[in-house]
């Protein structure tokens, strides 16, 4: 069943996103093209240069609309879909609930990482088409990752998959921080997405005094160990591996959270 969420999730988000990825793609490209054409004269060279601004600000207007709307969709399925008209469909279908949310965190994260992709991929394109790769020194660029791969001693790739990973948990943990306080605020009789908002800030803040105080108790602890990690350029293992832990206890608490207030606090009233 829950591939047939996941299919489902996939079309309904990506009728709106991809098409708007496309236009970032094909916006960011048309933009370099246009500063790059030379102008015949005065009259075209106005010309040129309004459509040149033109299109780089559709193409950051774009990119803007891009990333927030892969939040907004993300947010607005999980609404509708669970809590709305919808809900009363969704949560009576033989599906338990915690497939619900796996569906749609799945769906959400992948999309706003493609955003990224996206945009970041049109961004190089764009700067290749324009500048072309004048001015690019591939061999400094070279020896720069030589002189990183040195730095880190051999452990290149535990620091690329921790950086991986954690960029993942962060997509996941604000996702199911924000479906834990519309699960919160959803239970309530009325003024539900006032109380949904109030119940995220509450999120945020215990998780920020989690943070301040698990630095200090770690600082506390690992003080000599970290002194000698400095010394040796592998100091940011311990840091990292410690917030990819914290990272994926939010997750599992926010995703518990949830599948509570669905399971036994639902209020579709």
């Amino acid at each position: 069943m829950l591939g047939k969420l996941l299919k489902y999730e996939f079309k309904a988000s990506g009728r709106i996103l991809l098409p708007i990825y496309l236009a970032v793609f094909i916006m960011g490209i048309l933009s370099s093209l246009f500063m790059k054409v030379p102008a015949g004269g005065l009259e075209n060279l106005n010309v040129l240069r309004f459509l040149s601004v033109l299109f780089m600000v559709l193409y950051i207007v774009l990119i803007m609309v891009a990333v927030i709307l892969s939040c907004f969709i993300a947010i607005l399925r999980f609404k509708k879909n669970l809590f709305d008209c919808e809900g009363y469909l969704m949560n009576t279908l033989p599906v338990k609930s915690s497939e619900n949310i796996v569906s749609k965190l799945i769906v959400a994260v992948v999309y706003q990482i493609l955003g990224m992709v996206v945009a970041m991929i049109s961004g190089i394109l764009s700067y290749l088409i324009y500048f072309g790769t004048k001015g690019i020194d591939f061999k400094q660029i070279i020896n720069s990752f030589k002189m990183v791969f040195q730095e880190l001693q051999g452990l290149t790739w535990v620091y690329s998959v921790e950086v991986v990973v954690l960029g993942i948990l962060c997509f996941i943990a604000v996702n199911l921080m924000i479906y834990a306080a519309i699960s919160i605020g959803h239970s309530a009789n009325a003024r539900k997405v006032l109380k949904s908002v109030g119940a995220y800030i509450g999120l945020y803040f215990i998780s920020q005094i989690i943070n301040y105080t698990l630095v200090k108790i770690f600082f506390a602890i690992f003080k000599n160990m970290l002194h000698d990690l400095e010394s040796s350029n592998l100091i940011a293992i311990p840091y990292l591996t410690g917030i990819i832990i914290l990272e994926a206890l939010y997750c599992v608490g926010y995703f518990v959270l949830t599948d509570y207030f669905l399971k036994k606090k639902l209020n579709l009233q």
